[in-house]
């Protein structure tokens, strides 16, 4: 979306990013999100780039097949990774039946049989923001940045998506899964149902995190310490949505 528009081609917004030394970098996660970074004399240019992707991308077939030749090679290289073959293996037994139970193998084909057409299709029906959070810092006043993060609202798209939501069910199950792999790390994932965001127990959980998280924390203490050496690393990750909380425990060793 944002390697074109109507008014700027591919090359000359990458080569005005480069001259100016811009960071930009947008994801999808429980949302869409954008993040950049500019000088302030740069920022009218930067903006004018945003709005008219928002408003007029144009979806440039060569960056289109750029965007899956990436996620494709990216994904053969991770052919090679004991962690992301183990997190693809732990999505499918855990989300099983669910979009986010696919395989990478099967999301990657998904993506790569997209077409120009299902592509602006897509962005027609999904790119909507029925709610956004825009933040400004840097070298300015707070009047200053309101006006700026109150344009950026003004130009997004606030139509409903017409769309049932389907979000990520976390199953209970008391169950045990071996991801037997050629691989000489050895992977632990311990998966725990935990509060929503909207749970009374949210709080209490996310202080529960910060007890077990960071170099003294006490799983990093249980697991690796001064002399036990136990594992290469280990973390908690507490993730939760309205929808939704998981505790997961997250450890790499050896097979000794």
């Amino acid at each position: 979306m944002f390697k074109g528009s109507k008014k700027y081609d591919p090359l000359d917004i990458t080569e005005w990013k480069e001259d100016h030394s811009v960071t930009f970098y947008s994801w999808i996660d429980e949302g869409f999100y954008v993040r950049f970074r500019c000088l302030k004399d740069d920022y009218p240019t930067m903006k004018d780039m945003i709005f008219d992707a928002i408003e007029n991308p144009s979806f440039p077939e060569s960056e289109i097949e750029l965007a899956k030749e990436r996620k494709a090679e990216s994904y053969k290289r991770n052919l090679s990774d004991a962690s992301s073959h183990h997190a693809d293996f732990r999505s499918q037994i855990l989300y099983k039946g669910q979009k986010d139970g696919i395989s990478k193998e099967e999301r990657l084909n998904v993506i790569t049989d997209l077409t120009e057409k299902e592509i602006r299709d897509i962005y027609k029906k999904y790119f909507n923001a029925q709610s956004a959070i825009v933040t400004f810092f840097g070298d300015m006043e707070l009047e200053e940045a309101k006006k700026y993060a109150n344009e950026v609202i003004e130009i997004l798209p606030d139509r409903k998506i017409k769309e049932t939501y389907k979000p990520m069910i976390v199953t209970a199950f008391d169950d045990t899964f071996e991801n037997k792999y050629e691989f000489e790390q050895v992977n632990i994932d311990l998966n725990f149902a935990a509060p929503s965001l909207a749970d009374d127990d949210f709080n209490a959980m996310r202080v529960l995190q910060y007890i077990f998280s960071g170099s003294r924390g006490r799983i990093h203490k249980a697991v690796r310490g001064r002399d036990k050496d136990l594992a290469y690393f280990a973390h908690p990750t507490y993730a939760n949505t309205k929808d939704y909380g998981y505790l997961r425990i997250t450890t790499q060793t050896s097979v000794d």
